[in-house]
């Protein structure tokens, strides 16, 4: 996930997963709010599953920061099978410009 120069995390991100088994790779756009050690916000990214290919998937995030280190939960907000929480741990460079996990 990449992102604006700062020493906070609050703003809208862009980023990049993959499904290395698959080898898919999955753009999604971010909106961080950072309140101390505290993170909360909300993605939107498109289905990769066949059936639901071009709808729009949203979830939202909670999660922390402490130092570098980035830990936060993304949970689906579908009814599409197979799409509900997700954990995720990332490391935060130091520009904080981009996490990477």
């Amino acid at each position: 996930m990449t992102g604006a120069a700062s020493q906070n995390l609050t703003g809208v991100w862009q980023g990049l997963y993959t499904y290395h088994s698959r080898n898919l790779r999955v753009l999604f756009g971010a909106t961080l709010i950072e309140s101390g050690d505290w993170l909360s916000g909300s993605t939107h990214e498109l289905s990769t599953r066949q059936d639901y290919l071009n709808h729009t998937l949203f979830a939202t995030l909670l999660g922390q920061r402490q130092g570098s280190a980035v830990i936060f939960t993304k949970t689906y907000e579908t009814a599409i099978p197979g799409y509900k929480k997700v954990e995720y741990e990332g490391i935060l460079s130091g520009d904080f410009t981009e996490i990477e996990g």
